[in-house]
């Protein structure tokens, strides 16, 4: 439902027509059942939307990329269906005996259709408690899956998926040179990605993470899992780990297995920067069999990236806050910053850290951590290590979250603030 500061970002980001807002350019199939019908009929790929109300990368999404021209287009080719669990207001589509009514939120639907998407889809694909949002899945005409992306999706990405899963489905249905080309231009960066040359090897390994294309994208995979060369490994883990994505998690679960600590903490370091729940249960299985205390620290980390409100995670994260190694407590001290539930023990442990005499990084990042939790309750804590702190470091960041107890925009601000006191953050 548009309320005043849905409808003010979409007039601030996406200026209105004479006659009101943009309208939608992508339209839905009713169920998902007439989606894949129509994939059938049609040979044309499904796209699953998963959209949540009133958040900012989801608003971003229906505000602006469908709206999109191009974008609608392309979804002409596509059968698209939103799934949405809140019910909106209606408006009249159509004229005469053609009048009916939709959801004035996402429009050629009902509430009530969106409802049912998303019921099923949680239960064929959106396993758990969490969902994630916004999310975009593709599957051809069998239900197959073929690409995945969470979270936020640049409008240029999203566009290029659509055609990559259209090639997918029925490769004469798009530009086939154009594809094949990029294909080629993805082999020439796998030979430089190979290169005993940092400035030829990098940039080379950080480009195949671009390509949409399942075969480029394989081609990454070979190089995540060259069991000869640490280095290219560990350069590729850091390429595939983009938030949300889904194609890189098979991958770097699997390497969770692999014996070398270097190896394994750099994939856990991975995993905490896609933030996908699905990771939850492989890290809590190897944090329980992990001899490392550094790849302990960092699993800590990525459970409470991926799944920041699970009761397990929770109550390990907590527990861990009393841990007798620096690097484990110090990374719990991050994840508790991390972590999106405000348990009155969780902000009790990140208090009596910031006003304690121990060493000034668990102060300055407890400091950040309340920022995180917008506490209140701290406010006048954080004014005295602001004023009094003997490290400029820790003062410093006492004052930025002082400030994001009254701001969400300073709490973004100060999202990575937990740098300045994580002495090995470079290396992640």
């Amino acid at each position: 439902m548009w309320n005043a500061a849905v409808a003010s970002l979409a007039l601030t980001l996406f200026p209105a027509n004479d006659d009101g807002y943009k309208p939608l350019t992508v339209r839905f199939e009713h169920s998902l059942d007439a989606a894949f019908e129509r994939a059938k009929r049609e040979k044309i790929p499904v796209m699953v939307c998963v959209l949540m109300d009133d958040e900012s990368a989801n608003d971003m999404i229906l505000f602006g990329h469908y709206r999109d021209k191009r974008l609608g287009e392309l979804t002409k080719h596509v059968a698209c269906v939103i799934a949405n669990a809140k019910t909106h207001g209606e408006m009249d589509e159509g004229e005469g005996a053609a009048a009916h009514k939709v959801c004035n939120r996402f429009g050629s639907i009902t509430c009530a259709e969106h409802l049912a998407v998303e019921m099923e889809s949680r239960k064929r694909w959106l396993p758990g408690d969490l969902t994630v949002a916004p999310q975009h899945l593709f599957f051809d005409p069998t239900g197959k899956e073929i690409l995945r992306q969470a979270y936020f999706v640049e409008l240029d990405k999203l566009q290029k998926m659509i055609q990559v899963a259209r090639y997918i489905v029925d490769s004469t249905s798009v530009d086939r040179a154009e594809v094949e080309r990029e294909l080629k231009l993805a082999q020439d960066q796998y030979q430089n990605a190979l290169s005993k040359n940092e400035g030829v090897r990098k940039p080379a390994i950080q480009a195949l993470a671009a390509y949409e294309d399942p075969r480029a994208f394989k081609l990454l995979a070979d190089l995540a899992r060259k069991k000869d060369d640490d280095l290219i490994r560990t350069e590729a883990f850091a390429a595939i780990s983009q938030k949300g994505s889904y194609r890189a998690l098979p991958i770097l679960l699997e390497v969770l297995k692999d014996k070398k600590v270097l190896i394994r903490n750099h994939a856990v370091v991975a995993l905490e920067r896609l933030a996908l729940p699905d990771a939850a249960a492989s890290l809590l299985k190897l944090y329980k069999a992990e001899p490392s205390e550094r790849v302990q620290g960092s699993i800590l980390r990525a459970l409470a990236k991926c799944a920041p409100k699970n009761p397990e995670v929770v109550a390990l994260i907590l527990k861990e806050s009393a841990n007798k190694n620096y690097l484990v407590r110090l990374d719990d001290a991050v994840a508790l910053g991390f972590l999106t539930q405000n348990d009155p023990k969780l902000l009790d442990v990140l208090r009596k850290m910031a006003e304690s005499d121990e060493n000034s990084n668990f102060r300055g990042v407890a400091c950040w951590a309340l920022g995180m939790h917008a506490d209140r309750a701290s406010a006048d804590l954080l004014k005295k290590i602001a004023a009094s702190d003997k490290v400029a470091e820790v003062r410093t960041a006492a004052t930025a979250s002082q400030k994001a107890l009254d701001s969400a925009d300073a709490r973004m601000d100060i999202d990575s603030g937990y740098q300045a006191f994580v002495t090995d953050e470079v290396a992640r």
